[in-house]
């Protein structure tokens, strides 16, 4: 959040790039990333049948993502009524309403069916890569189980030495970090052995990357990787159970509803109201961190109800998988 509001928008805001800090703030969402990575074979070996797996993560975040899809729509409709020349135009368009609640990847589409689609928040790419890691891992889980991690290991590095040379899977320069996720979950479970079939995948990508040059965001991707095996080796060491890590982890409930809000609106307010506090524009980001926040936990609260009716349209027998 304080990239896109310091950094990350300096065209949209007012005060430019006069605030500008973390500027490998876009970075951040390698370390979910690897949070998903991290829980996800667990979540899959309480899954029996692909089909169970899908229906608890499509609903999981499916139903925030419409929700808050349509509240960034309907709150950009309100200010282009009073405000002219606002930033995000494409936020007002239907068409990118309902396809940014389809997990797609725009470029692709358009590309293919010489469309004009775009998601109506930036930050919804996020979840396309998340999508294109869960569709590869899935299938290679279920295809059969007991052969997954050199199933899993030898197809993930195919994908990202094909993607090196064609780059036909838009998100697929992500894919380490979900692996880098499942490789701390297995140190973290002392399950050594299995870690060598996904080490090529996670490393190949930094390796060409170094190849070609240098940068100075590799220094932060380390110190990221860095701080993930320090908090795992910490968690090893108390002999903190993998749920219990989970449920800390939940302690941030909101944060993926805060995350869908916050881009479109935050600037959107900032765009027009900053000017109003006269050097100390600064101050209206922060007031908008704090505010956005509580909301995402309401926002939160309503996708639960909202889940749990689902739940129960389709049975019992779900709402004791999700």
């Amino acid at each position: 959040m304080l990239y896109h509001y310091f950094t990350g928008h300096i065209n949209d805001v007012p005060y430019g790039d006069c605030y500008s800090i973390l500027p490998f703030g876009y970075l951040g969402a390698r370390y979910f990333f690897i949070l998903t990575g991290f829980f996800i074979y667990e979540n899959l070996q309480k899954k029996d049948t692909l089909l169970l797996f899908w229906r608890k993560k499509f609903i999981r975040l499916w139903i925030p993502l419409v929700i808050c899809s349509m509240v960034t729509f309907v709150f950009a409709h309100l200010m282009s009524t009073v405000y002219s020349a606002l930033p995000y135009q494409q936020t007002l368009s239907w068409k990118n309403l309902l396809f940014s609640c389809t997990f797609l990847e725009p470029g692709t589409i358009n590309l293919l069916l010489d469309t004009d689609f775009r998601y109506i928040n930036g930050g919804y790419w996020f979840l396309s890569a998340e999508i294109e890691f869960l569709v590869i891992i899935s299938l290679c889980y279920y295809i059969k189980r007991e052969w997954f991690f050199p199933i899993y290991g030898s197809v993930s590095l195919l994908c990202v030495l094909a993607n090196h040379w064609t780059h036909a899977l838009v998100y697929t320069d992500y894919l380490q970090y979900f692996i880098w996720g499942m490789i701390f979950y297995l140190w973290y479970n002392r399950s050594p052995k299995k870690i060598w079939w996904l080490l090529p995948s996670a490393i190949t990508p930094l390796l060409i990357d170094l190849i070609k040059e240098i940068k100075p965001e590799h220094l932060y991707i380390l110190i990221i990787l860095l701080l993930w095996a320090l908090y795992v080796t910490i968690g090893n060491r108390i002999n903190l159970s993998t749920d219990k890590l989970a449920k800390i982890s939940q302690l941030s409930k909101g944060v993926y509803e805060t995350f869908l809000l916050h881009e479109v609106i935050g600037i959107l307010c900032i765009h027009q109201y900053a000017p109003l506090f006269g050097t100390y524009m600064w101050i209206l980001p922060i007031m908008l961190i704090a505010a956005l926040f509580p909301i995402g936990a309401l926002v939160h609260r309503l996708n639960q109800f909202l889940i749990n009716r689902v739940s129960r349209f389709y049975g019992r027998g779900l709402i004791s998988n999700l």
